[in-house]
């Protein structure tokens, strides 16, 4: 998912029990500690889902629409006229994807873990966990120099380490770049470095617990991007993770260095200039 690659990267996986493929059905099923690896074109590139059993159904589709992976998956049926429909991971599921600077150093991750059963839909982009779990955002790339994005904040900006759970599910919508949670949700971001907003001191821990939250992702640059990042295979890979705000109701409790609180019904918060309105 970069901009010098022209369709999607190949997908690989492997399993040590099992794997059966319904040619009537065109669904392909893998059992036993299977991971599926995107292919990437960049070796700073690096995603994979791990589960226990991973279930493939593919879908007919006109044959200059298959991408690289799609066909890697239909040449299980012997067509090229095959494309992804779903994927379902059930047990231990754990998807990652990150992206590394020429230094080796992470730049960019995306983990979702502690969860059981993972759902997409490739004809809406949409990735559904419909259980508990929890997801890590980091975002460790250099700060801009005085005068970009965030410079106005006296030196804010996005970046940092921002981790979700939840108890009830996530939905991470492509087509708007947003993930909803549900249910005893609890984010915690830190920032890159110390952040202000308006007088207020210097805040390094910010504390968010809500019943609902909406959280907007940096959006990727074209659509491409987009498709790639809500693959669960794919996922986190190529950067484009960077958290942009979070929108809280049913109730709401912000508190930052675990001092100043705020509570509300409804709540806004900016990561961009870290100002919440209530």
């Amino acid at each position: 998912p970069t901009k010098e690659r022209k369709e999607a990267a190949p997908m690989r996986v492997t399993w040590t029990t099992r794997m059966l493929f319904d040619n009537s059905a065109l669904v392909a099923t893998f059992d036993g500690n299977t991971i599926a690896q995107m292919l990437a074109a960049k070796a700073s590139d690096s995603s994979e889902l791990t589960a226990d059993r991973l279930i493939v159904r593919l879908k007919r589709v006109k044959t200059d629409a298959a991408s690289s992976s799609d066909t890697e998956l239909a040449s299980l049926a012997g067509s090229s006229d095959l494309g992804l429909d779903t994927i379902e991971a059930d047990g231990k599921v754990v998807a990652s994807g990150s992206q590394t600077g020429p230094d080796g150093k992470m730049l960019t991750q995306m983990l979702l873990t502690k969860t059981e059963k993972l759902l997409y839909s490739d004809s809406d982009h949409q990735l559904t966990i419909p259980g508990p779990g929890q997801m890590l955002l980091i975002d460790n790339r250099p700060e801009k120099a005085a005068g970009g994005n965030g410079a106005a904040g006296g030196g804010n900006n996005a970046r940092g380490e921002t981790a979700f759970e939840w108890a009830g599910k996530l939905v991470y919508n492509q087509r708007d770049n947003t993930v909803e949670l549900s249910k005893s949700v609890h984010m915690v971001h830190q920032p890159q470095k110390a952040i202000r907003a308006g007088g207020n001191p210097a805040t390094s821990h910010v504390d968010l617990s809500t019943e609902h939250l909406l959280a907007k992702l940096s959006q990727p640059k074209d659509l491409e991007n987009a498709t790639a990042l809500a693959n669960p295979v794919g996922v986190g890979a190529g950067g484009n993770q960077q958290l942009e705000n979070v929108r809280a109701d049913g109730g709401a409790t912000l508190t930052l260095d675990n001092k100043q609180e705020l509570r509300a019904d409804v709540l806004t918060y900016d990561n961009s200039t870290h100002i919440a309105t209530a």
